[in-house]
């Protein structure tokens, strides 16, 4: 069944897609976007300043290093007025804001980028005066607006496949501080970002979306992680592009936040809202520690989940916590590999303990330990060998252990990945072709939105990046939550549900075709830490024969007495 399920995908994947390919070549005839092959893109970039904020100086390094873009001119526009209309107690907010969260590189400060713009024509204009008619001799195909806010009327006809500017969610990108404000202070469980292009018919379309979680508590942090993660938009879109000769994504752009923009923004109120919610925070976590568990469950029929309730669930001592279980099963026995970590250190291993059907489990032993932090211990078998794949993001690595010696004996086999910021990398077997899904971000982003696929012939790789990475770029189910698994013919993914918090929830997606063309899912289920009362979030789900395993988040009381004892719920 598997190897048809991945035969027969290329064959769906044409039969799916073709039509959409071929009305999405009919829609940029029909808005005025020839179609032809040329060497190189020719790239106009719009600016006000030859100072610009870091992560567009990070955006235009993208697209200087894509050996297919050429920069052909600077087109240089007044820098529009702004005063600096902040209240008062938005500006105190802010200052205590940097003090606080300011740990990442702040994505505001100011770069030049004329040295990446060196010997590219610079031609000033007053947009007001449309004064285009002379830019067709430069022969360009896209204009990068990175000032915003400009009547894209202006630029009508200038670029063949349009004015390309950025979106986030409903604050103009010519007023960068406020960027992710309104998410934190509104309590939005996602912050929404996204690359347009105004084509020359006057049609706007949406090449990148992206959907990340709202960093609570800080603006700056919500900010910077949008702004960093949005630097490399603009070069995946010209990649698509170039390989494509099309637009890459042709939708009409909808605002996601238009009720948002009608209903008003109280600032003295939700300054006051978020800083009672930030000082009843910082309250709990003197009061408490947030401390994950693990639970089990053995089942003769495993069936598709859509309740976690039944599971019975395993106390760490409270000086640690236990999270990301992967089961295997051996000559009748079924033991649990774990994530291992000690408050006292915040540094992770891999530790294994026993559990049995009759609810009894041994105390956990640790297996593997490095330098750097370890932790979801995703197994796979090969050629009768058992191996370890560990998330080694603190290395910056994608590093896999051959086990010697069943089950606390293992060796580092081989780096797939090296010098990326990577999450959670899971392995599937899926026809003849294998397959990595893993999380990857742009330094100073978080780690729970953007999926990224990688095939190999085999599991040491080489491994090659799918073209359209990252293929999926929404918080509420990216990131892996365990092994893929087989029902009923179906190939389902566990993701984890990263809003309102990390791990808040598990999202169960069936795999509708996946190739190196294309990957497409959907969600049917998400399951919830409904079997022990005061959990908070679960976020690993995995299976090996009769036995199922799930992890929970609960908030721990530093003080008083925690039983490490056995509990099952009904």
């Amino acid at each position: 069944m598997q190897m048809w399920v991945y035969s027969s995908c290329h064959w769906m994947s044409y039969c799916l897609y073709a039509p959409a390919l071929t009305e999405k070549m009919n829609q940029c005839e029909r808005h005025g976007v020839e179609m032809r092959s040329r060497e190189k893109l020719r790239v106009a970039v719009l600016l006000d300043s030859e100072v610009q904020p870091a992560w567009l100086y990070a955006m235009l390094e993208k697209i200087k290093a894509l050996n297919f873009v050429e920069f052909c001119l600077r087109i240089k526009q007044a820098p529009p007025a702004l005063s600096d209309a902040s209240p008062v107690l938005w500006r105190l907010y802010r200052y205590a804001d940097d003090r606080l969260f300011g740990r990442v590189s702040d994505a505001l400060a100011m770069r030049d980028v004329s040295e990446l713009l060196h010997g590219v024509p610079l031609r000033e204009i007053d947009l007001a005066a449309s004064d285009n008619e002379n830019f067709s001799k430069h022969n360009i195909d896209v204009v990068l607006d990175i000032v915003g806010g400009l009547d894209p009327a202006a630029l009508t006809g200038m670029a063949r496949y349009g004015i390309w500017r950025y979106e986030f969610g409903d604050a103009p990108l010519r007023d960068p501080s406020v960027v992710g404000r309104r998410e934190v202070f509104d309590e939005a469980p996602l912050t929404v970002s996204r690359l347009l292009s105004h084509l020359p018919d006057g049609q706007v379309v949406c090449l990148i979306r992206s959907q990340s979680r709202t960093v609570p508590f800080s603006p700056r942090r919500n900010r910077d992680n949008a702004y960093w993660k949005s630097a490399a938009f603009a070069s995946r879109a010209l990649a698509a592009l170039h390989q494509s000769q099309t637009i890459p994504n042709v939708l009409v752009a909808i605002s996601d936040n238009d009720d948002a923009r009608q209903k008003g923004f109280n600032m003295a109120a939700a300054l006051a809202r978020v800083s009672a919610n930030l000082l009843g925070r910082g309250l709990q976590k003197l009061k408490s520690v947030d401390q994950w568990i693990v639970a089990f469950k053995f089942e003769t029929e495993p069936s598709l989940p859509h309740t976690l309730s039944g599971f019975q669930s395993m106390m760490p001592p409270k000086d640690r916590f236990w999270a990301d279980p992967f089961p295997i099963e051996r000559d009748g026995r079924y033991f649990v590999f774990i994530e291992e970590l000690p408050f006292a250190t915040n540094k992770g291993y891999i530790s294994v303990m026993e559990v049995r059907p009759d609810g009894s489990w041994t105390q956990p032993v640790k297996v593997l330990e490095r330098d750097y932090h370890l932790s979801y211990p995703f197994l796979f078998e090969w050629q009768g060998d058992l191996f370890m794949l560990p998330e080694t993001g603190q290395n910056r690595t994608v590093e896999v252990y051959r086990c010697h010696r069943f089950p606390d004996d293992w060796r580092l086999e081989s780096v797939l990945l090296e010098n990326v910021n990577s999450a959670d990398a899971t392995l599937a077997h899926i026809g003849d072709c294998w397959w990595m899904f893993v999380n990857i971000g742009e330094a100073g982003t978080e780690l729970y939105d953007e999926l990224h696929l990688y095939h190999a012939d085999q599991p040491f790789g080489p491994w090659v990046p799918h073209r359209n990475n990252p293929v999926k770029s929404d918080a509420r189910s990216a990131r892996p939550a365990g092994n893929l698994f087989w029902l009923e013919g179906q190939l389902y993914r566990p993701a984890q549900c990263c809003v309102p918090l990390y791990g808040s929830a598990l999202s169960l997606n069936r795999v509708e075709c996946i190739d190196a063309e294309t990957f497409n899912e959907q969600p049917v289920a998400q399951l919830t830490p409904d079997w022990r009362p005061g959990l908070l979030g679960a976020h690993t789900f995995n299976r090996a024969g009769l036995l199922t395993v799930v992890d929970g988040f609960q908030r721990t009381p530093r003080f008083g007495t925690v039983e490490n004892k056995l509990e099952i719920t009904p």
